[in-house]
């Protein structure tokens, strides 16, 4: 059957059926009748026909008539769904800024794609980028893989840093140069690839940077020893190794550490009370995270506030009223040995029962019988053998800043050290805790703090030079020699008290001119401390967060 006669079998068809023939010209005006396809050659360049058919689908673009493609209208319309569409724009439609922002407004796909056809495209993205760093998601990959384009975006967000070149973004050095321009917390790791992410010796010249981005590594790169060490001993905080402490050996060692663990363990874990016990003797504050279980043990919790008192207030604000009455006498204890020892600021360490072990073994026998009466015989048992070398804390009675409230400072000296503390205001208070906690042997690290000057060393207001250690206090630098072994270490934990003076000594020469037998580290400038220790807790330096400080060595 040919065509003329099929044409006619149809036709026929529906007029038996009664349908009617619906003229073409009336079809083309109603739209809904006709399909894109229905189109002809010659409508496929009547604009008013195509301009509903493009607006639906802009793909549809690339078939009309190529005297509409570049039409304003039609590329706008076809932008909508369909960005490739602005590749059909004329140069004189690229450079009205008028219409280019008509673009941007109508689709930033296929602005972006406009730009990069333009003669000076990188200079017009990257001045874009600076006020629309979204852009970057849209422009021609070879911008995705231009190091300075990228640089720019990612200094707005470090996630735009997802849709970077691969190559970029497995690019070590590019990571680490960008990372180090934005420093610690910057995040740009999180966005790398996975191969770059799996490293693990980059994964160590990283984290010197930005330590905080431990947990974007994967578990694998995060269970190697010296991620676990910069965990533990360099970072302090056990969030890195979320996922591995179900692992015995290394939640020992976590715990031992004195780092942050407890809200890192798994639910089980943390309602363990002997797990809960040991790493909240270290760290009070996550005591936030007890299970209700165990907020409900009283046991548990008098236990808790005898090893660390510090740990009331977060225990108070989770513990129902009945139970809490039950809890106070028990947190008073602390407090009531504190004010026997003459310490002010309890808050300055968590361990505390550590702390008042360590003072009631170099304590008079009247003293000794005070505590006991506060906490019996057996809160004691051992302190006289106790094997660890000797350090002696001194912290000033006033600290106007709360510069000594940097907790884990003490705390983490506890690990390797039997660690005396003081609260000294003025000369009388240093000379008697000096002569005190060095009776039984001299200290192989003596920590002296104070606000400091080049000359002077306050500690507390007890008015005149009485609460201020200085240049002439040659008495006190003699009881400072005595109590520090030979070979020992002072660190002077003040600001600038190795500082230049017009004439004389500073404070620190001063001191070593007495104590020359020892290593005396003091800073030359303001700064704060935070004390870098071996892995096992022993002294290394002070951690000055001022680099300019001096070192006096044993003579």
């Amino acid at each position: 059957m040919g065509f003329r006669s099929f044409a006619a079998l149809i036709a026929g068809t529906c007029t038996l059926l009664g349908c009617e023939q619906v003229p073409r010209s009336e079809r083309l005006r109603d739209e809904s009748a006709i399909t894109f396809y229905d189109l002809t050659p010659p409508e496929l360049s009547e604009k008013a026909l195509v301009l509903p058919f493009v607006e639906e689908w802009g793909g549809r673009i690339d078939r009309i008539s190529p005297s509409l493609r570049s039409d304003r209208d039609i590329v706008l319309a076809a932008s909508r769904s369909y960005p490739q569409a602005a590749l059909h724009l004329e140069p004189n439609d690229l450079s009205d800024p008028e219409f280019l922002t008509l673009l941007k407004e109508n689709s930033l796909p296929a602005y972006a794609l406009a730009l990069g056809t333009l003669p000076d495209a990188r200079e017009r993205i990257c001045a874009e980028l600076a006020v629309e760093a979204g852009l970057f998601y849209h422009v021609d990959p070879k911008y995705r893989d231009d190091e300075g384009v990228v640089r720019q975006v990612v200094a707005t967000s470090p996630y735009l840093f997802s849709f970077a070149s691969e190559r970029l973004r497995s690019d070590k050095d590019f990571v680490l140069a960008v990372s180090r321009e934005h420093g610690s917390g910057f995040g740009l790791i999180r966005y790398a690839t996975e191969e770059l992410r799996s490293d693990c010796d980059f994964a160590l010249q990283y984290l010197a940077i930005c330590p905080s981005d431990v947990d974007a590594f994967p578990i694998e790169v995060r269970a190697q020893g010296a991620i676990i060490d910069f965990c533990l001993f360099e970072r302090r905080n056990a969030a890195g190794l979320k996922g591995l402490l179900t692992d015995p050996a290394l939640l020992s060692l976590a715990i031992s550490s004195g780092a942050s663990v407890y809200p890192y363990l798994s639910k089980e874990q943390q309602g363990t009370p002997e797990t809960a016990l040991a790493c909240l003797e270290w760290d009070g504050i996550s005591a936030r995270c007890l299970p209700p279980e165990l907020l409900a043990d009283s046991d548990f919790l008098s236990e808790l506030l005898l090893r660390n008192a510090c740990s009331y207030p977060t225990i108070r604000d989770h513990v129902e009223a009945p139970a809490l009455e039950r809890l106070v006498p028990i947190a008073m204890k602390s407090y009531d040995a504190y004010q026997e020892l003459g310490i002010d600021f309890g808050v300055r360490f968590d361990r505390s029962k550590e702390i008042i072990r360590n003072r009631y073994s170099v304590s008079d026998e009247t003293r000794k019988e005070k505590l006991r009466e506060i906490f019996g015989e057996e809160y004691f048992a051992g302190v006289e053998s106790d094997p660890r070398p000797i350090c002696i804390v001194l912290y000033p009675d006033s600290d106007f800043n709360g510069a000594f409230g940097i907790r884990d400072n003490i705390d983490r000296l506890t690990r390797f050290y039997k660690v005396i503390y003081y609260d000294v205001a003025h000369e009388d208070q240093l000379a008697e805790a000096l002569a005190e906690a060095s009776r039984g042997q001299p200290a192989e690290l003596l920590v002296l703090g104070g606000h400091g000057t080049p000359t002077s060393l306050l500690m507390g207001q007890a008015g005149g030079d009485f609460g201020v250690l200085n240049v002439n206090d040659e008495s006190s630098f003699g009881l400072i020699s005595l109590a520090v072994a030979e070979g020992g270490t002072i660190v002077l934990g003040s600001c600038s008290t190795a500082g230049i003076v017009s004439e004389g000594k500073n404070l620190a020469e001063s001191i070593h001119q007495y104590a020359s037998h020892t290593l005396l580290f003091a800073p030359l400038d303001p700064t704060n401390f935070e004390f870098v220790l071996s892995r096992e807790g022993e002294f290394i330096d002070p951690g000055y967060t001022s680099t300019n400080f001096v070192s006096y060595s044993p003579r």
